[in-house]
């Protein structure tokens, strides 16, 4: 007996590989998407989301711990991969089988890319202006910059930003020559104004104090702020507040360079520059709902251009990148891109076109065997 004959007898595996695991991970599964759907309803979809199918359990009542998507995805994997490597006879009459285990597989392989490796951000255009950058809809940096005049109408800013803020955290800047310590750090919260102190840290619309607040059920409306502290060598620490709506940056000494800080959405750099030429945007006669919007594109990358029109369910597809209409600006003369980067973007295709292809030769290989059997018995 082999040492992967004696490995697969074990009882741990032969549990773990068992039929029982792939219907009670399926049956996990259609009550964790029927529940996630109500709890969407009430909730919204990112909070659906962290909850039941990002999580690994989540608690029934608040103190009854259940299995969540992920945990139920990775056991039903794991499950799946060991039954084809253990259990599985490798022989011509099982390939179909065989395929249909590999799609299968290839669907969870592409869940963990999705999941680990993809990005959700927008890109706001309005015609005639051009960007080759994109911003998170849900994560925040600190952004600290220079303004260099390069002629009477172009400033070119040198900017380095840090994300993933949370107070306690700090970094260490070579340009500016400086330290960023979080001093106070809310993901949503209300600024307010009033008498300042003499301790009360600087701020460019004087916000003198930040209250926090519930988050929304959808995080791209929350609005952030902070009180860091910049530590410059030579220098006295310069305690500042920032808060994310704020129109005008703050300015800042460092050193013998001026700088200025704001919070931002977290961006993107593109591998090509995208330019709006023209957004359309038509209404139900009689109405102001609308009816359709397109936007017309041209695309820059290196020395090659092109022109594409993106409307709605006809997105642009480039390299890794997929644009859809989302919306438009306020004053409609613009359009709203929703950007997802996905490297593993194919796979669904290829394990739905594997799995289909499997259970089509499973099936010819066994009409084909009962023919034989049926010739025999005759």
């Amino acid at each position: 007996m082999s040492r992967l004959e004696s490995f697969a007898k074990l009882k741990l595996v032969r549990a773990i590989t068992s039929l029982r695991v792939t219907v009670v991970c399926l049956a996990c599964l259609m009550v964790i998407v029927f529940w996630g759907t109500i709890y969407q309803t009430d909730y919204g979809l990112y909070a659906s989301q962290q909850r039941f199918f990002y999580s690994w359990y989540f608690l029934a009542g608040g103190f009854i711990p259940l299995p969540g998507a992920r945990l139920v995805m990775w056991v039903f994997s794991i499950s799946l991969l060991g039954a084809t490597i253990l259990k599985l006879k490798y022989r011509w009459s099982n390939i179909g089988i065989l395929m249909t285990h590999v799609g299968v597989l290839s669907f969870f392989l592409a869940a963990f890319i999705t999941f680990h490796s993809s990005q959700h951000s927008s890109v706001r255009l309005f015609e005639g202006g051009h960007a080759n950058v994109s911003s998170d809809y849900n994560e925040w940096e600190l952004s600290i910059w220079q303004e260099h005049s390069l002629d009477a109408s172009t400033v070119q800013r040198d900017v380095v930003a840090v994300a993933g803020l949370k107070e306690g955290r700090s970094w260490r800047l070579s340009d500016p020559n400086c330290t960023v310590d979080v001093e106070t750090y809310y993901d949503h919260c209300r600024a307010d104004m009033g008498p300042r102190s003499a301790d009360a840290p600087r701020n460019a619309a004087g916000i003198t104090r930040l209250t926090k607040q519930k988050r929304h059920t959808s995080p791209e409306e929350d609005v952030p702020g902070g009180i860091f502290r910049i530590l410059s060598p030579g220098g006295d620490p310069q305690r500042v507040l920032l808060y994310a709506a704020e129109q005008v940056p703050l300015t800042l000494e460092i050193g013998d360079e001026t700088y200025f800080m704001a919070l931002r959405r977290k961006r993107y750099e593109l591998p090509f520059s995208l330019k709006l030429l023209d957004f359309e945007r038509k209404v139900h006669s009689g109405t102001a709902i609308p009816k359709s919007f397109k936007s017309r594109v041209e695309v820059r990358h290196a020395d090659a251009t092109r022109e594409v029109v993106i409307w709605m369910n006809h997105p642009l597809r480039y390299a890794d990148f997929t644009f859809f209409q989302s919306s438009f600006t306020p004053d409609e003369q613009g359009s709203i891109f929703a950007v997802v980067e996905n490297p593993g973007r194919w796979l669904p295709y290829i394990a739905s076109s594997t799995t289909c292809l499997g259970l089509i030769v499973h099936f010819v290989v066994m009409l084909v065997q009962s023919r034989r059997r049926q010739a025999r018995m005759a």
